[in-house]
């Protein structure tokens, strides 16, 4: 894996933010597709094969952490970034037991999102967080 770049698959509900990711990540990363649901997800690392998948948590049809434990069940070794509005230890944990290698808050995503894909895309790294506060 060293020296490629991480096939990633973006996923919000919210279009100006899958724009401002693609951006964040473009210069690091291929894009394989941005989608803003849940349950195409899914569908979509069947198809793409993406090495990691960032997922918003409130997604209609079908939330990111339930979208992460799909995933995980169907491609266990793709890396999961989940992403909230919140800086909320109760959706931390439950990133954490959903499979995720990351939590990143959003307002922290221009500085933290691309460092949390690519270790998401290493492996091996214990569950992190990524927000203003440090936490992690």
């Amino acid at each position: 894996m060293s020296g490629t770049r991480p096939k990633v698959l973006l996923a919000d509900d919210y279009a100006p933010l899958l724009l401002s990711w693609r951006r964040i990540l473009d210069q690091s990363c291929d894009i394989v597709g941005a989608l803003s649901d849940g349950r195409d997800v899914i569908a979509a690392v069947l198809a793409e094969a993406p090495d990691v998948v960032v997922l918003d948590i409130a997604m209609p049809e079908m939330n990111g952490l339930a979208a992460c434990k799909a995933i995980k069940a169907a491609r266990p070794g793709v890396g999961v970034v989940l992403a909230s509005a919140f800086d909320d230890a109760a959706f931390q944990q439950a990133a954490e037991a959903a499979g995720a290698a990351a939590f990143v808050v959003k307002s922290s995503a221009a500085d933290d999102l691309e460092a949390a894909v690519w270790q998401a895309f290493r492996g091996g790294t214990p569950f992190r967080v990524y927000s203003r506060r440090g936490s992690g």
